[in-house]
């Protein structure tokens, strides 16, 4: 569910012409070293496996780089809570705290000078807020599902934005000419319990093993 969820805002974030990488949930992915020592920690795509992430070097595409324009990611702030039933309608209502977090790179995009973190919060809110904040979420396992955001606000600025990693070997990131900020929201996820594709197990196929003549 807060695949489906995340997803569907990433499409929408997708569509800002600034952006160079987006990602759907992420999730912190330590990095060890040739003895076993835990060197980074990392954010990750949730979709990502080891081999994306060992063998194609994608423990760094979420990580501040100055060959791209900006890279924004969400992250889970608690559990996907429900919230209540509707009968009639077979209708669920569920709601979930998320963190838009996002990178730039002032001066790849011609800004001279810093303080500029507030345009994109603000783009991005009116791309959140497109259709009155109503999304159709684009999981085909979850039909006819809506999402309805709400912004909560502008988080502080400062390096807890961060906690989650290990981030010491980029902390010149954190000033011009690159920026970052954060952004908290609400998402409400209504779906309808007759157009949930039920969870389904494949028949095992039986080979005939049989020894000619038994």
């Amino acid at each position: 569910m807060i695949n489906a969820i995340t997803n569907t805002i990433k499409e929408r974030l997708a569509d800002l012409d600034w952006v160079d990488r987006v990602a759907g949930l992420t999730i912190p992915a330590t990095k060890y070293g040739a003895e076993g020592q835990a060197e980074f920690v990392f954010p990750i795509s949730s979709d990502a496996d080891v081999v994306d992430c060992v063998r194609q070097g994608k423990y760094w595409e979420l990580v501040p780089n100055k060959s791209y324009n900006c890279c924004l990611y969400i992250e889970q702030q608690g559990p996907v809570r429900f919230d209540s039933f509707e009968k009639k309608y077979v209708w669920m209502n569920y709601f979930a705290d998320l963190r838009i977090v996002g990178w730039v790179n002032l001066s790849k995009m011609g800004y001279t000078d810093a303080g500029k973190s507030g345009l994109f919060v603000v783009s991005i809110i009116k791309a959140l807020l497109e259709d009155r904040g109503i999304m159709d979420v684009v999981d085909s396992d979850y039909t006819g599902a809506k999402l309805y955001i709400e912004i909560v606000g502008e988080v502080e600025k400062n390096q807890s934005i961060f906690s989650r990693y290990t981030y010491s070997r980029f902390s010149h990131f954190l000033v011009y000419p690159f920026d970052y900020f954060a952004l908290d929201i609400r998402v409400k996820f209504l779906v309808s319990t007759d157009c949930v594709t039920p969870p389904a197990v494949e028949d095992e196929v039986c080979e005939d093993v049989s020894i000619d003549g038994d």
